[in-house]
């Protein structure tokens, strides 16, 4: 079955909580998309999650995979919920591109270290959440591990950030054998 690029499941504004992730494919969607006869799963490779009470992700992906291939999920926009720590189920949506996760209560940034495995990740917005009270560069930190990302926070990374990037990464590498050396 050939997916659609434009097709988005859209449960946003439903006043859905983690408990509903358990009976997910009892939630009407908001968009009507069409539903592969076979399976019965939505043809989606997006899914719209946004401004509902979500705290926990854990249940997300089996929640999902209810109605969808998640192995061709491209777009999840998770913003403006409750979400309080990144879940490292999230990395098993190995095709996401463009990940939404602004207007949480994420309080760590390195709480998004966990995404840089995700090897196709290039649009990621984070703004909006408790951890930009902290000091530092935390656009540096996102931008270093990140290798791909192209647009940060509804912002394309510069040809300037790219290359400053791969300068720090660089740096980072060789920081590391050179703790390695010492040690051995």
């Amino acid at each position: 079955m050939k997916k659609s690029t434009h097709n988005i499941l859209d449960y946003s504004f439903q006043g859905i909580v983690s408990e509903d992730f358990l009976e997910f494919n009892e939630i009407k969607p908001r968009s009507s998309p069409k539903r592969d006869p076979e399976t019965k799963k939505y043809d989606v490779t997006a899914v719209k999650l946004c401004y509902n009470e979500i705290k926990d992700l854990g249940g997300l992906e089996e929640a999902l995979s209810a109605v969808i291939d998640v192995s061709e999920l491209c777009l999840l926009d998770l913003s403006f919920n409750s979400i309080e720590f990144v879940s490292d189920h999230l990395t098993n949506f190995r095709k996401l591109k463009i990940l939404k996760l602004h207007g949480n209560l994420i309080n760590d940034i390195s709480e998004f270290d966990k995404l840089a495995v995700l090897p196709d990740l290039h649009t990621l917005t984070l703004h909006g959440n408790p951890w930009e009270n902290e000091s530092g560069n935390w656009k540096q930190h996102i931008l270093t591990r990140f290798a791909n990302l192209k647009s940060l926070n509804f912002s394309g990374v510069s040809c300037a950030e790219k290359k400053d990037r791969e300068r720090l990464r660089l740096r980072a590498m060789e920081n590391k054998d050179r703790r390695k050396q010492r040690y051995h």
